[in-house]
């Protein structure tokens, strides 16, 4: 089972890893008590903030967040609590054929 304390371990797919310079960014639990708090704490810039958030600062529906495996959009959206140890993927949407 995941720790309360420790950091959440944050993994970037595609096009993100170039937005956010990394492949995978350590959050402290302290700063990201759930996925709103996480987003904020990371988006710390416009680019940033323009991929992940929307204009309201929600988590932008196109983009996949994943916590343990389990998508966000069937827990609790920005509200999904984040414990130490937590492994949160974030996916850009994917076009083509």
């Amino acid at each position: 089972m995941c720790s309360p304390g420790g950091d959440i371990r944050v993994r970037l797919f595609a096009g993100l890893r170039d937005t956010f310079g990394a492949k995978e960014v350590a959050v402290s639990r302290q700063d990201a008590p759930d996925i709103e708090h996480m987003l904020s704490y990371m988006c710390d810039s416009r680019a940033k903030r323009e991929a992940l958030l929307d204009q309201s600062g929600k988590p932008r529906k196109e983009i996949t967040f994943l916590v343990n495996g389990r998508n966000i959009a069937f827990l609790e959206r920005a509200a999904t609590a984040l414990n130490g140890g937590d492994e949160v993927h974030i996916f850009p949407p994917v076009y083509g054929g």
